[in-house]
């Protein structure tokens, strides 16, 4: 009797504790412009989940229609075909979302339900003329020149014949570095878009942070647009270190976080020294793209008292090394730091599967081994 009931708890157990997967849907954005009775089929796949439903959503949902071949199942493959009328009653986007959910399962006392969206979007043009677009630009090191990209696209009925820009530049403190102007020739026609590369003469610029506004006028109308250009020194940053107050007679363990002020990535590491004699040397790591990122180390307070000391951290990168310096206090009552490790979702999730199907082993050879005995 008491191992029937043990039997029936663990069932409990195991029933209570959802199945954890992450439910796919693959697939693309897809984005383009209107044309009268366009009709076309997309292709979708969902995994990830023992029961899935798939759906379509939005204001163009009337004219989207699913084939599923097997409905509310698992993994497999489905299209969802759109098939535009002649004409949308309204300009601008529409938009159709198409859904792959989660369906409750029916044995287990708590579930969540999850889904995951893919969407398709179709420009229906503006009366008369419009235009719509972006501003980018690639960060660069120094002694580089910047590549902008004016991206425009023609979201109006009109062909547009008649198209300018002018281009500024500012640094970090508000001074213009340099204005562009040019104009467009050709004829810009409706719903057509195009990039225009613009190259600007920085090679003799500092390292930092410059704002770049696009104004694109057309006839008689404008809009503006935004966009952030970073120049890099080629040397990294000592952006933090932390604790600043370390325990006594301890190895201690200290962060120090490093911004590589450079595009390109490369190998990157620190060599940490208190008071000139207890020293660190963090791991190596591959950095760039102008991001930071934190560098472990452990230095040794062993034989040192308490008081105000000075920490050197030099930084190497390539072939070349730069030393920053900060102030730390070494103190009997400081708190102890842990710094959050890394954790990585995808093997949470791997071992609590695998527990989750233990388990369910377990109860199975235990219900046989109640048969077997009686």
């Amino acid at each position: 009797m008491k191992k029937i009931n043990f039997l029936f708890f663990l069932l409990i157990c195991v029933s209570i504790v959802p199945f954890v997967s992450s439910i796919r849907l693959t697939g693309s954005i897809h984005e383009f412009e209107f044309t009268p009775n366009y009709i076309n089929n997309f292709s979708y796949a969902c995994s990830g989940k023992p029961l899935m439903s798939v759906s379509i959503s939005g204001d163009l949902e009337p004219y989207g229609k699913v084939y599923d071949s097997n409905p509310r199942s698992g993994e497999r493959e489905f299209i969802v075909e759109l098939d535009l009328p002649e004409t949308l009653p309204r300009p601008g986007k529409w938009s159709l979302f198409v859904t792959a959910m989660e369906l409750k399962a029916t044995n287990s006392f708590i579930s969540t339900t999850e889904s995951v969206s893919y969407p398709i979007y179709v420009h229906v043009p503006y009366p008369g003329y419009y235009l719509d677009g972006s501003l980018r630009a690639d960060k660069i090191d120094v002694n580089n020149d910047a590549k902008l990209i004016l991206n425009l696209i023609n979201r109006g009925q009109n062909n547009i014949t008649d198209l300018k820009y002018k281009i500024k530049i500012l640094d970090e403190y508000g001074e213009s570095m340099d204005t562009i102007k040019d104009s467009y020739d050709d004829l810009f026609e409706s719903q057509d878009n195009m990039d225009i590369p613009i190259t600007i003469d920085s090679f003799s610029w500092t390292a930092g942070k410059y704002f770049i506004e696009a104004e694109v006028d057309y006839h008689k109308e404008s809009i503006i647009l935004n966009t952030t250009l970073l120049i890099g020194d080629l040397e990294p940053e000592l952006v933090d270190f932390t604790p600043r107050t370390l325990l006594p007679e301890r190895i201690n363990e200290v962060g120090v976080v490093i911004l590589p002020n450079w595009r390109t990535p490369q190998n990157v590491y620190a060599k940490i020294l208190l008071d000139g004699k207890s020293k660190g040397i963090t791991p190596t790591k591959k950095i760039g793209d102008f991001t930071s990122d934190r560098f472990l180390a452990y230095l040794d307070t062993t034989g040192f008292e308490e008081g105000e000391y000075e920490v050197t951290v030099e930084m190497f990168y390539g072939d070349e090394s730069k030393t920053e310096s900060v102030k730390v206090f070494i103190d009997k009552d400081a708190k102890s730091v842990e710094f959050e490790k890394t954790k990585s979702s995808d093997n949470t999730l791997l071992i609590f599967t695998i527990v989750s199907a233990l388990v369910v082993l377990a109860a199975l050879i235990l219900m046989f081994y109640i048969v077997i005995k009686k």
